[in-house]
């Protein structure tokens, strides 16, 4: 089998890669030349952040004389023999793509090509995306959490879960009703469980008030609460305030609304975590996430939050007793 370095999109079997899922669909078939292939099934091998190895089983070339033959890829759909081009006959009508030095989180488009007598022709295109960068990294409880790069930014892609501030300090957690109240009350550092159930901290993290924000101490050390500003960046780069939201959550957990599509295209993963009110009461588990800013003003805090009815990540300023996820960002 022939070995190919470097890189490919759409049209008889088009296939996209987004938020880990592939979805394959039916395109037509481009047959402007007689006896020229077309792609029959393409099979992802391996994808990570900078490489991935694709194989592309072609259909039979109709019996004309070909002279060359191979594939062409590109950044932008319709690649030609102008693009990144690897000339060769395939071998078994199997072409095998060993693409290295990719960028992450790149959308690439590959069709073959060939030429007869009569000019060059081209397949039905394909098309992958690479990964974003992945990582790790552990808080001073040893809880570990993935996290991933988004634009120039290295964001957690889960909700915090300390129960201590980095300095080893422990956080108040506020079992119950009447205590959420009293740390309200006494503008002390607090955490609790959505709904009181420590089955969500797998999934969810824990909520936390401000005052536990307002600290400085709470994320691991390295990495912060993000501010205002660095909100921003994430949701420029993701094209805006009114379509960063859809692009930040994940694909499960989140309540239906009609119309409404969570791609994660981002890697974001923003999981529906609710809020706990000033009473203690307990709202929006799977319609709603909000993220505290490191902002404090004289009676409330900064949020940056999705809900399932739309594809905003709005701003919203509450009260400091409020209990809101917590999304760390590094340093």
């Amino acid at each position: 089998m022939s070995l190919f370095k470097n890189v490919f999109r759409k049209s008889s079997l088009c296939l996209f890669i987004l938020s880990g899922f592939i979805f394959l669909s039916s395109c037509k078939k481009n047959t402007s030349l007689p006896g020229v292939h077309s792609i029959s099934t393409a099979n992802i091998l391996n994808i990570t952040d900078s490489s991935a190895e694709i194989e592309i089983h072609v259909g039979p070339d109709g019996g004309t004389s070909i002279t060359s033959q191979g594939v062409c890829w590109s950044t932008h759909p319709n690649p030609t023999t102008a693009d990144n081009v690897i000339s060769a006959i395939a071998t078994d009508n199997i072409f095998i793509l060993h693409m290295t030095g990719l960028s992450r989180h790149t959308v690439y488009y590959v069709r073959t090509y060939a030429t007869n007598s009569l000019g060059t022709t081209y397949s039905n295109e394909i098309s992958f995306q690479t990964l974003p960068i992945l990582g790790t990294v552990t808080d001073i409880d040893g809880n570990v959490y993935t996290t991933v790069v988004i634009g120039t930014q290295v964001w957690m892609q889960e909700n915090l879960k300390t129960t201590h501030y980095n300095d080893g300090t422990v956080i108040l957690e506020a079992q119950d009703l009447l205590t959420w109240k009293n740390r309200s009350m006494d503008s002390t550092g607090a955490w609790c469980y959505y709904d009181e159930n420590p089955a969500n901290n797998l999934s969810i993290g824990k909520l936390y008030n401000f005052y536990a924000v307002s600290t400085g101490k709470l994320a691991p050390e390295g990495w912060h609460v993000p501010s205002k500003d660095e909100w921003i960046i994430l949701s420029d780069y993701l094209g805006g305030i009114s379509s960063a939201g859809k692009k930040m959550k994940a694909g499960n957990l989140w309540q239906y609304y009609p119309g409404q599509t969570n791609t994660n295209s981002s890697y974001f993963t923003a999981l529906p975590s609710g809020q706990r009110t000033e009473s203690g009461t307990f709202y929006g588990g799977d319609t709603y996430a909000g993220f505290w800013s490191k902002e404090s003003y004289p009676l409330q805090g900064l949020l940056r939050d999705v809900n399932y009815y739309d594809a905003i990540l709005d701003i919203a300023y509450e009260f400091k007793t409020l209990g809101a996820s917590v999304r760390c960002i590094k340093d």
